[in-house]
């Protein structure tokens, strides 16, 4: 099986509709949440968003979730280490929001590179 994950917000009385336009192309839902909706399928299926429009805006919508994220979390690690050097804060601490926030920072630096079509496959 493949899995793809898309970004878009679509309501309770339009997810059916979305989930059938997946499904005839081979595609099932195995779940939705906030707008991230993920499907598999069997390998060598088409994707569904193949020109380049539909893939520069999917990577848009995610890419702004993904900042979120990732200035939250960076944030959040040199809080920790701020507050490890002034208040003996344990070392722990630091070092699991850094671990947290590093795959955020590449996913980020990915995604933007990809919209701006810097590396790879540009879109």
């Amino acid at each position: 099986m493949i899995y793809s994950i898309y970004y878009h917000d679509v309501g309770d009385e339009s997810l059916a509709e979305y989930t059938e336009m997946f499904e005839a192309a081979g595609w099932e839902r195995v779940c939705s949440s906030q707008g991230m909706h993920i499907f598999s399928a069997e390998p060598g299926t088409s994707p569904i968003y193949s020109d380049q429009s539909t893939m520069r805006e999917k990577y848009k919508r995610s890419e702004k979730d993904i900042r979120n994220v990732t200035c939250t979390l960076s944030f959040l690690t040199l809080l920790s280490i701020t507050l490890h050097y002034v208040t003996g804060l344990s070392n722990w601490v630091p070092l699991f929001f850094l671990i947290v926030t590093i795959p955020f920072l590449v996913t980020y630096a990915a995604t933007k590179a990809r919209t701006l079509g810097k590396w790879g496959k540009s879109v």
